[in-house]
Order: structure tokens, then sequence, then C-alpha cells
């Protein structure tokens, strides 16, 4: 009976193993760093990885400074998010640029704010599909943002996001 549940027990782990994110991740960004309007450039040492279909960068505002304001939608009583503001009410908007090696520029062509973790904690998701990247290896990033923003994190993610799965989110 005991080699029947350990059996059942890898069997899961195995299942579960199998559908976890086939990517790799890359924190590009560890700590508070001012980003805008200028351009900030990140990378690392060889490059950016380029696995599977999609790249997708987090970033993460750092806690202070920041609110979410909600909007009511076509004067009914439904209320959402409208966006993300800092000091004088200014919305922030990210864009971000992936460099090639040979020089050529993909912007990312999706974006969106969100709210994670604890409150008043913000942050962007932009992505781009790979066969719109550069075709060769991105050495480096381009990051800016409509106006002057504290970055806690970037997160750098490349893979197949049609290999994530329900248990695995």
């Amino acid at each position: 009976m005991r080699s029947i549940g350990h059996a059942l027990m890898t069997l899961m782990l195995a299942v579960l193993g199998s559908c976890l994110d086939k990517g790799e991740q890359v924190r590009l960004v560890s700590g508070p760093m001012q980003v805008g309007p200028t351009p900030v450039v990140l990378g690392t040492a060889p490059g950016l990885p380029v696995h599977g279909k999609q790249v997708e960068l987090r970033i993460y505002l750092t806690p202070d400074g920041y609110h979410r304001d909600r909007k009511s939608q076509h004067g009914t009583d439904t209320a959402v998010y409208s966006g993300i503001y800092g000091t004088g009410d200014t919305e922030i908007k990210f864009a971000a640029t992936l460099i090639g090696a040979d020089g050529t520029r993909r912007v990312f062509d999706y974006m969106r704010d969100e709210s994670f973790g604890p409150p008043n904690r913000s942050g962007f998701f932009l992505s781009t599909r790979v066969a719109d990247a550069p075709r060769t290896r991105p050495i480096r990033l381009e990051v800016t943002a409509t106006v002057p923003v504290s970055v806690d994190s970037v997160l750098y993610w490349t893979g197949d996001p049609d290999s994530r799965c329900f248990p695995c989110l």
C-alpha cells in the first residue's frame, strides 16, 4: 500500500513539474532605481535570453508615492481602476524596447498596469511576441516612463506562455 502512495505522489509531482513554466526569468533591477522620462538601459553581460514565443517584463514600483484611481464606468455605478498615478495625479505609463546585437529595435506592443501584493503595491506588465522581436539575440532593454518614478524591481521573462497551466499559476 505504501508503494502505491509513493507511486501516486511521484506521478502527481511529475505532472505538476511538466506544466511548470518552460521559460527563463532574469531580475534586471533589484532595489530602488529612478526611471523616466529619460530612458534607462538594462541588460546582462551575455545579453538577454530569448526562449519560446514571448518576452514579458514586470516592473514593480516602490510601495510609497503611487496610487490607483477608481472611476465610474461611463456614468454607471460600476467603478473600475483607471490607472496608476504619481504625485500631482499624473498617470504613469511605461514603454520598453528590445535592442538586438545588430542594432535592431522592437517596442513592446502590450502594456497593462496591475496591482499585486500589499495594498498600494503597483506594477506594470509589458509583453511582445518573439517573432516580432529583433532577429538576433537582444543585448539590452531600454525602459522609460512618462514621468519620473521609483522602481523597486524589474523582472524579464521569456518562454512559451502556452506552457503555463492552471495549477502552476
